[in-house]
């Protein structure tokens, strides 16, 4: 990058790692595999018990806060 000229600056920082107040044990974050799922594929199918009558709600405005969600 320095010989592109597309450097402005270089400088030494300290890099603080914070610790666990009980185990005093470094807390970096740690790289992990993630995944993802299409939630509205996920809801299709409870959506339909509760608009069939398969699930009820007690009180009735669970069903008004589920469906609207």
């Amino acid at each position: 990058m320095e010989e592109l000229g597309l450097l402005s600056l270089v400088e030494d920082t300290t890099h603080v790692v914070p610790h666990g107040d009980r185990s005093q044990v470094p807390l970096e974050p740690w790289l992990t595999d993630q995944w993802y799922c299409n939630a509205k594929i996920l809801a299709q199918e409870p959506i339909k018990a509760v608009q069939d009558g398969r699930t009820k709600f007690v009180p009735k405005i669970g069903k008004i806060r589920f469906l609207s969600g």
